[in-house]
């Protein structure tokens, strides 16, 4: 009986990392975020710097001066290059996936390293 019951706040999600983007499906909800795993900070203030943007939106600051952007996934030999960053990338795109819901419960996250299947 406490499994039906739990089963219907509970909710999974899975994640797939690539160097270049990341893929989180929400099963019981069937939304999707897929983006470049892109974070832009702005850097004014020294004791906390602020997220201004995340993914698609961060990737399109990447010119700019003004903020630090950066993929936090992007390393030659480990999946993740800054741990920090790549938590709050992680935590937009969960929240974007499950803010359908009404009450909100901590997901069943699946995390898998995805390869490229293209050749340079």
């Amino acid at each position: 009986m406490f499994n039906r019951v739990k089963g219907v706040f509970s909710s999974t999600v899975y994640i797939q990392l690539w160097e270049d983007r990341i893929k989180i499906a929400h099963v019981e909800l069937q939304s999707v975020f897929e983006e470049q795993p892109y974070i832009a900070i702005d850097n004014k203030e020294k004791k906390k710097p602020t997220v201004i943007a995340v993914g698609n939106a961060a990737y399109r600051l990447l010119g700019s001066s003004r903020y630090e952007v950066l993929n936090p996934f992007s390393h030659p030999r480990l999946l993740v290059n800054d741990f920090e960053k790549a938590e709050r990338v992680l935590q937009y795109g969960i929240r974007e996936v499950c803010k359908a819901k009404l009450f909100q419960s901590s997901p069943r996250c699946r995390c898998t390293k995805s390869v490229s299947t293209y050749r340079k």
